[in-house]
C-alpha cells in the first residue's frame, strides 16, 4: 500500500436497494466519468474502492452495492457488520422499491452490530413529479422509524453527482466523529473536576489540629519533668 494512504481514515458504505433504483448506475458512475449505456449485471454484491480528498483529509472509501430480497438475505446481513453508513435506495416513481426498502430495514435493523452505522435515505428520480409514486408522509414514517436525519434526493446520475454523494456521506460521518470526540473530551474534563482529592477530609477543620495539641502537651510535660532534676 502507498504510505500516503497507510494511515488514512477508511469508511465502509453500503448501497442497499433493488437494482432498478439507480444505485447500480451510481456505482458505475462513481468508478469512471465515461458515459455508459448498459448496466453491468451482478449477482448479489458489487463494490468499488477509491481514495478521496474530503475537507482537506485523504480518506479511503469502500462502496458495497448490496441487492435486497429474500434470496440475498444471508448474504446482505454479512455486509452490514462493520459498515459505517447504510444508504437505503428507492425510486420516487416506483412504490414497489420503497416497499422493498422498508422490508429490508425491518429485516436487518436488529442485525447491525454496535455502534450502529449512519442511516441515509436516497431517493432517485425525484424530479419527476407527474409520475411520483411515493408521498412525503410515507418517507417521514420511515425516517422516524430509524431516527434518520439524512435524506438525499438525486435526479440525473452522473460521475460528478456520484462522487458528490459519497463525499457528502463521508463529510457527515467525519462531522459526527468530531462531535463525539468533543463530547467525550468534555465529559472527561467534567469527571476529572468532580473527583474528590485523595487526602481531603470532610468535617470540622479543628479535627486536623487535635494531633498537634497532643504533641505540644506531651512536650510541655516532658520539659517540666526534665527541669525537676536539673
Amino acid at each position: 500500500m502507498n504510505p500516503v494512504f497507510a494511515n488514512c481514515p477508511e469508511y465502509k458504505i453500503l448501497f442497499v436497494g433493488q437494482y432498478n433504483t439507480g444505485k447500480v448506475q451510481l456505482i458505475q458512475a462513481f468508478r469512471t466519468p465515461q458515459p455508459f449505456d448498459d448496466v453491468i449485471t451482478k449477482i448479489g454484491v458489487d463494490f468499488a474502492v477509491s481514495s478521496l480528498l474530503v475537507e482537506r483529509t485523504i480518506v479511503r472509501v469502500q462502496l458495497w452495492d448490496v441487492e435486497v430480497g429474500d434470496r440475498f438475505k444471508n448474504l446482505t446481513q454479512t455486509f452490514y457488520r462493520g459498515s459505517d453508513a447504510v444508504l437505503y435506495f428507492y425510486s420516487a416513481i416506483n412504490h414497489q422499491t420503497f416497499d422493498e426498502m422498508k422490508r429490508e430495514i425491518v429485516r436487518n435493523f436488529k442485525m447491525v452490530s454496535k455502534p450502529e452505522p449512519r442511516y441515509v435515505l436516497v431517493e432517485t428520480n425525484s424530479d419527476n413529479d407527474l409520475l411520483r409514486d411515493v408521498n412525503e408522509e410515507e418517507i417521514i414514517e420511515v425516517e422516524n422509524l430509524l431516527g434518520i436525519e439524512d435524506h438525499i434526493k438525486i435526479n440525473k446520475i452522473t460521475h460528478s453527482k456520484a462522487v458528490d454523494l459519497v463525499m457528502q456521506i463521508v463529510s457527515i460521518m467525519m462531522s459526527n466523529a468530531e462531535q463525539e470526540n468533543t463530547t467525550k473530551t468534555q465529559q472527561k474534563i467534567v469527571k476529572t473536576h468532580e473527583q474528590p482529592k485523595k487526602n481531603e477530609k470532610g468535617g470540622c477543620l479543628c479535627n486536623n489540629f487535635i494531633p498537634l495539641f497532643v504533641i505540644f502537651d506531651q512536650l510541655y510535660h516532658g520539659l517540666l519533668f526534665y527541669c525537676r532534676y536539673l
